[in-house]
């Protein structure tokens, strides 16, 4: 099936390392449609906002904490591969939107996610317990 000019789409499987940083600086969109129950906070979409890719997920755990439809991507009903497979046409076919779900999401990631949050949020709570 084509979408906007989309010729293929590919289901690459885990990566890891190197190769999966190559696969994340070539994509287009970021795909993670989930509906496992114990999902918590997957860290792969942090990784996919790092690269600037906008991402069609769906509404598990802790997901719609860090996705946020129209802001820096989809989130879709789980299990519903219709809005899902509408979700990704939307991407995939609208380049301006792609870039600008992409760009606040790499945003979003640089004010909140990075090393550096992480490390000065942990200190903030260690120090607040020691008082």
């Amino acid at each position: 099936m084509l979408f906007g000019g989309v010729k293929y789409i590919n289901y690459i499987g885990p990566k890891y390392g190197k190769e999966k940083e190559t696969y994340f600086e070539n994509a287009d969109i970021f795909v993670f449609p989930t509906f496992y129950n114990n999902e918590c906070f997957p860290l792969v979409l942090l990784e996919a906002m790092q690269y600037k890719l906008p991402i069609a997920t769906t509404d598990e755990g802790g997901i719609p904490d860090i996705v946020q439809t129209g802001v820096n991507g989809i989130v879709c009903k789980r299990k519903d591969a219709v809005s899902l497979s509408t979700a990704i046409e939307k991407l995939l076919t609208d380049k301006e939107k792609r870039t600008t779900l992409g760009n606040k999401g790499y945003e979003i990631y640089s004010n909140h996610y990075t090393l550096q949050h992480f490390k000065k949020a942990i200190t903030e709570i260690l120090l607040s317990q020691t008082n």
